[in-house]
């Protein structure tokens, strides 16, 4: 992993969590997913690749650099076209998101990751309780 050699390298996530999440997903046939914070984008190729090709993720972060690692390998698996990347401040984005989503059900969110600036995790998570589906994780 390219990103293990980063200088930030432990903000990745860890591939035992990624295991995790494939079976996880899988089992709720997940199929739109919504991570809140990206970094280098290996969690995000893990979702990408488990929503299948008809799905979706949402994927939130404010900084182009650390995505710009992972954009290569979201093209080399062919997965690219299944990420929906927004960079901006994530509680701004997450509430356009809301008000995008409001009236149509099929926008709803089958799983949501938030692995951001933990100082505003209590207001991602509220917001993301509004875009989930019942029984979405």
């Amino acid at each position: 992993l390219k990103t293990a050699s980063h200088p930030r390298a432990i903000m990745m996530g860890d591939p035992a969590e990624t295991a995790f999440f494939k079976v996880l997903l899988k089992a709720m046939n997940v199929t739109r997913a919504l991570e809140i914070g990206v970094f280098t984008g290996y969690t995000t190729l893990v979702l990408a690749e488990t929503v299948g090709p008809k799905g979706t993720v949402i994927a939130l972060d404010s900084n182009d650099d650390f995505v710009s690692v992972g954009k290569p390998y979201w093209e080399k698996a062919n997965v690219s076209n299944r990420i929906d990347l927004r960079l901006g401040d994530a509680t701004e984005t997450l509430r356009k998101l809301c008000e995008e989503c409001k009236d149509d059900e099929n926008a709803a969110i089958d799983f949501c990751f938030i692995d951001a600036d933990k100082v505003n995790y209590k207001t991602y998570y509220e917001l993301a309780l509004d875009l989930l589906r019942p029984n979405g994780i």
